[in-house]
């Protein structure tokens, strides 16, 4: 299980330099936690100038909370 919290949950990309929040073996099964978009802050009701100032706060960036990443043990990048 890899818990949503602010150390496992990066807003808008993940970085390929973040070290792994988890490693498994391959074939594991697991269940991920995330958050609503830009992590938690984007709730019903939120006023379109908040949305808009939480954009700007993270350029480059979409909405999206991602938890993560997963160190698969003996995994190899596809071809």
């Amino acid at each position: 299980m890899l818990k949503a919290t602010p150390e496992s949950v990066a807003w808008g990309w993940l970085d390929p330099k973040e070290p792994p929040k988890l490693t498994i073996k391959s074939g594991d099964t697991v269940s991920v936690e995330t958050l609503m978009h830009a992590r938690d802050q984007v709730q019903p009701g939120i006023s379109m100038e908040k949305i808009v100032e939480l954009r700007k706060a993270n350029p480059g960036g979409g909405p999206h909370s991602l938890t993560g990443p997963i160190y698969v043990e003996g995994a190899s990048p596809a071809t």
